[in-house]
């Protein structure tokens, strides 16, 4: 039996970020091939930190 080393990531970013992110990405995994390689990018429309149970700043639309 052969296993296989998979790594998955978890990334928060602003969407002026995300270009250069992307592109360092390509860069990074260029060797390997198509088929073992995935990018997934979902929008986050808020994030509530648990713990605390209050909205963040930037979900209320305040800087």
């Amino acid at each position: 039996m052969e296993f296989a080393l998979r790594v998955k990531m978890g990334l928060l970013v602003q969407d002026g970020l995300l270009p250069g992110i992307l592109d360092a990405l390509r860069k990074s995994l260029a060797p390997l091939k198509a088929d073992e390689t995935e990018v997934l990018l979902s929008e986050v429309v808020e994030v509530v930190p648990l713990r605390l149970g209050a909205r963040s700043s930037a979900s209320s639309g305040h800087p």
